[in-house]
C-alpha cells in the first residue's frame, strides 16, 4: 500500500517563489533552538572541524529554520557557532514548508548529500595541490587526514 502525501502550501507544478523563502536573517543564536528528534549526529570532531571551516572560511551557509526558530537544517552549524562564542548567525526562513514537508526536508538535507561519490582522480588532483601549497591552516581542516591524502595522492602500487 503507498501512502500518499497530504497537500503541501507549494505544488509540485506550481513555481516555487524564492521569496517565500525570506531574506537570510542574521539572528542571535540564542534564538535558535534544536529540533529534539534530530536524527543526525554530530560528534566532538566533526563540531570542531565546523568551527575551524567557520573560522577560515566564515559562516557561508545559513541555518535553515522553521519560524518559531527551531533548526530544521544546520544543527552542526549552530553547535560550532555556540562554541566559538558568535553571537550572530545568518538564518533562512523555511515558510514555505508545512510542518511535515519541514520533519521531511530536515531527514533529505542529510540524507541526500551522503549519496553523492566522490570523483577520485580528481579529488586527489585537488587535494595534492592544496596539501602542496601554504593554506595557513591544516588541510585537515577539510575532513580528511594526512594518511588519507598521501593514500589518495599517492596510492600504493598493487605490485
Amino acid at each position: 500500500m503507498t501512502k500518499t502525501s497530504r497537500r503541501t502550501k507549494q505544488t509540485a507544478s506550481e513555481p516555487l517563489d524564492i521569496q517565500t523563502l525570506g531574506p537570510i536573517e542574521h539572528l542571535p543564536a540564542a534564538l535558535l533552538k534544536p529540533y529534539a528528534k534530530n536524527a543526525r549526529k554530530h560528534d566532538e570532531r566533526q563540531i570542531a572541524l565546523i568551527m575551524e571551516s567557520i573560522t577560515q572560511f566564515g559562516f557561508t551557509n545559513p541555518i535553515i529554520a522553521a519560524e518559531d526558530g527551531t533548526i530544521i537544517a544546520g544543527h552542526g552549524r549552530w553547535l560550532a557557532a555556540k562554541k566559538l562564542r558568535i553571537q550572530s548567525v545568518p538564518v533562512l526562513r523555511a515558510k514555505h514548508l508545512t510542518p511535515d514537508n519541514v520533519r521531511a526536508y530536515r531527514l533529505a538535507d542529510n540524507r541526500l548529500a551522503e549519496l553523492s561519490d566522490w570523483d577520485e582522480d580528481l579529488l586527489a588532483l585537488e587535494l595534492g595541490y592544496l596539501d602542496n601549497i601554504d593554506l595557513g591552516f591544516s588541510i585537515e581542516t577539510l575532513g580528511w587526514d594526512h594518511a588519507e591524502i598521501d593514500v589518495m595522492v599517492n596510492p600504493p602500487d598493487d605490485e
